[in-house]
């Protein structure tokens, strides 16, 4: 049976075609190229890109269409496998249980996962195509933005422990080699304050165990009033690290209350320091 390009044009494709299709028959242009997809006899999809031009009588009424058919479903296929591809890609990066990030030479942010806005109250979709220094101003910026040039131009690896306000980072950060053109840095941030509270808590027991033990010792070889002023300067001393651990968890519970250590509106680090 007899069919026309109508009849074996794609329902959603119809449309667009029959559009062009009858602007050129009214004296809108002499040619249009489009992509759109045919339907097989087998009911398979046919991408095809279509070049067409109207060839007019000497009246100027319509004669014949001139036309060009390419067959392009390997090239959309590939474009279905890349986008399938950044798209688990996308999700790996957004799963990763810290904060990731690819930046340029210049250190301007390409890629930022999800993570930022949970540890650092910062929509990722905000960071893209900022420095790094605009991004943490201050010292501690120009700091990170020098790590990042340095491993960049070394092609190494580093693991850099980083204190932001008062919550602690251990990041990874890695150049990303091309054949050509310059490198680029990824980076992978995890928050280590509760560990690094847990290494507090354990040393300030250790010291607080060692000098208990020490007591009996120094006791024996010490005059009554020094041994005085060396314990009330144990306790001082033991008083001094509980506070700086509780400064430190109460900072941590701080920073979870308000969603973040900077201030995406002002742009800067929230202030919780103790040292």
């Amino acid at each position: 049976m007899h069919k026309t390009w109508a009849d074996v044009t794609h329902p959603d494709d119809l449309a667009v075609s029959l559009a062009h299709y009858d602007a050129l028959l009214n004296g809108d242009g002499r040619g249009y190229e489009l992509e759109k997809r045919y339907l097989r006899a087998d009911g398979q999809v046919l991408n095809v890109r279509i070049g067409s031009q109207l060839v007019r009588k000497s009246n100027g009424q319509p004669d014949y269409f001139i036309a060009i058919v390419e067959d392009i479903s390997q090239r959309i296929l590939a474009e279905k496998q890349r986008q399938q591809s950044l798209e688990t890609l996308r999700r790996f990066i957004d799963n990763l249980p810290g904060i990731a990030y690819i930046t340029d030479h210049e250190t301007r942010v390409l890629v930022a996962n999800r993570r930022f806005q949970e540890m650092l109250g910062v929509p990722p979709a905000s960071l893209i195509g900022r420095l790094t220094a605009d991004i943490f101003p201050g010292e501690s910026g120009q700091k990170y933005m020098a790590d990042d040039l340095r491993i960049m131009a070394s092609g190494h690896a580093e693991m850099i422990e980083e204190a932001l306000g008062d919550r602690v980072y251990e990041t990874i950060k890695f150049p990303i080699l091309h054949d050509a053109g310059p490198p680029e840095l990824g980076g992978i941030t995890m928050d280590i304050t509760a560990r690094k509270q847990a290494e507090m808590l354990l040393e300030m027991q250790a010291r607080r165990a060692t000098a208990l033990l020490a007591l009996p010792e120094q006791s024996a070889v010490m005059a009554e009033a020094d041994f005085m002023r060396y314990v009330l300067d144990l306790a001082e001393e033991s008083d001094r690290q509980r506070d700086r651990f509780h400064a430190l968890r109460e900072c941590g519970r701080r920073h979870d209350r308000a969603g973040g250590l900077v201030d995406p509106n002002a742009g800067r680090v929230l202030p919780c320091r103790f040292r």
